[in-house]
């Protein structure tokens, strides 16, 4: 079974349509780096020599963590999305645990030798989910996904496993428990993703 898995025309061009539309809309919240205060510590947040703490802004959707229900009006369409994009990969969706669109804008002092924090989004459930990023856009600011997978401590050091670029329409799914990271946009002039962490079963 692979643990990283990517796919082109991820969703009908209508709802790529409808999520680039909203994103003029929707509101934003402003964080001041890509994970939040309370996981600063965590032990599924490393930083190293090529790291780029910077600012991101959100908008939060559903998050089991902090309440069952969805918080975002956003809700049905991402819901949708994200099930048309885990059966595409060969899954069937069971549980949406968080659902979010982060947004991160050039830096001036950004450049291709850096990343942003590498993360585990969740360390408590990192054996059980698969994350799903979509990008409804083409983009500069890879996704970056490193070889080392979380093993309940923050590894010696990260390599890096592939640069993924995001491409208009395309999306990835990847075990929960990858190491990974965001990039700034160096010519795009912003870089917007679709974050799902969700649980699925196989799809027959």
């Amino acid at each position: 079974m692979t643990d990283i898995i990517r796919i082109k025309n991820a969703l009908p061009e209508i709802s790529r349509l409808l999520f680039k539309h909203n994103f003029l809309t929707m509101g934003w919240t402003l964080g001041r780096d890509i994970v939040s205060s309370q996981l600063e510590h965590s032990k599924g947040v490393m930083k190293d020599d090529k790291t780029f703490p910077t600012f991101q802004f959100s908008h939060f959707i559903k998050n089991v963590k902090i309440r069952p229900e969805p918080v975002s009006p956003e809700y049905e369409s991402v819901f949708k999305a994200v099930n048309i994009i885990a059966n595409k990969c060969g899954y069937v969706l069971k549980e949406d645990r968080r659902l979010k669109f982060n947004l991160l804008m050039p830096h001036p002092d950004f450049n291709n030798s850096m990343y942003n924090i590498p993360h585990v989004d969740d360390i408590e459930c990192a054996n059980e989910i698969w994350n799903i990023i979509y990008y409804p856009e083409d983009y500069d600011g890879d996704t970056i996904i490193f070889n080392e997978k979380f093993d309940g401590k923050r590894p010696k050091e990260l390599t890096i496993r592939e640069r993924i670029k995001p491409q208009e329409n395309s999306a990835i799914m990847f075990k929960g428990d990858i190491w990974h990271a965001s990039s700034n946009p160096i010519k795009s002039p912003y870089r917007v993703v679709l974050n799902a962490n969700i649980t699925v079963e196989d799809n027959g």
